[in-house]
């Protein structure tokens, strides 16, 4: 029970922050599905990047391009747009991360 828990509180807070910049940016689709969908390409263009460049920096520029190129084919945004909602949803799942792992100290445990 506490694993569905941590997974739904996971999603709203990465997906809820994509669904308002979206709306605020004025993007013509801004469902959950939709945002939840950019979510999951971001990680994926993030994990991508760093696995295929070894400097980070690089590796940021490249996934926060890819996240909004992604954003402009799934959200229907234009691509400067989709820029400021990438690097807001990038951020937020960086920011994410460290809280969680600071709160956590590297090891998660679930039940008992």
């Amino acid at each position: 029970m506490g694993f569905l828990i941590f997974i739904a509180l996971v999603i709203m807070f990465t997906v809820i922050p994509v669904m308002i910049a979206a709306k605020i940016l004025r993007a013509e689709r801004t469902s959950f599905m939709r945002c939840l969908l950019v979510v999951i390409a971001s990680v994926a263009a993030e994990t991508i990047a760093s696995n295929l460049v070894d400097n980070e920096l690089i590796a940021g520029l490249i996934a926060i391009a890819f996240t909004g190129l992604c954003i402009s084919l799934i959200l229907g945004a234009k691509y400067l747009q989709s820029i400021v909602i990438a690097v807001l949803s990038i951020g937020v799942q960086l920011g994410l991360a460290i809280l969680l792992a600071g709160l956590f100290g590297g090891v998660v445990r679930f039940g008992t």
